[in-house]
């Protein structure tokens, strides 16, 4: 068994979203963009997760690949908690939730690490506001929830201070 650093195991991550680029295998680099992205937000790095989870959900929406579009936009409100929005990040969460739940999707994709995100918005903002803000977002369409990812994304892009 080869054992792999954290960062042997983000540079493994790269390589495989320039193959899937250089291959035209678009499912797979969305998908290795997410995985890209949540190592981003591990690495406290909200700019380039935010670019990461904005192109997959860009792609994601052209591929109409609905978990990997909902992946990015759980992503996304990591982002946004990075940002100090948890409020925003919140509702992004419901309109997943929501969204998983009517769409068929079931688990979308790194639903497990979106899980970590789910934990820390709740403690951020306290059981009964988080599920306040999360009710709120699962009444969003599902092109509102991707506009207002996408919205998050730009903030973070915009965002010149270290580590936002």
């Amino acid at each position: 068994m080869v054992v792999v650093g954290k960062g042997g195991a983000v540079a493994l991550i790269d390589e495989s979203v320039e193959a899937a680029r250089e291959h035209g295998s678009g499912i797979v680099m969305t998908n290795k963009l997410i995985q890209r992205a949540f190592a981003a937000l591990a690495q406290d790095d909200a700019r380039l997760a935010a670019a990461l989870f904005t192109e997959s959900l860009s792609r994601s929406r052209e591929y109409n690949v609905s978990r990997s579009v909902l992946g990015s936009i759980a992503g996304l409100a990591g982002v946004g908690l990075a940002l100090d929005q948890p409020e925003a990040a919140a509702r992004l969460l419901g309109a997943v939730e929501a969204a998983s739940r009517v769409s068929g999707a079931g688990r979308y994709s790194e639903a497990a690490l979106a899980a970590g995100i789910v934990a820390a918005v709740r403690t951020r903002l306290g059981n009964e506001a988080f599920e306040a803000r999360k009710s709120e977002g699962s009444a969003m369409t599902y092109e509102e929830a991707i506009d207002a990812a996408l919205a998050l994304g730009g903030m973070a892009s915009a965002n010149q201070a270290p580590g936002a």
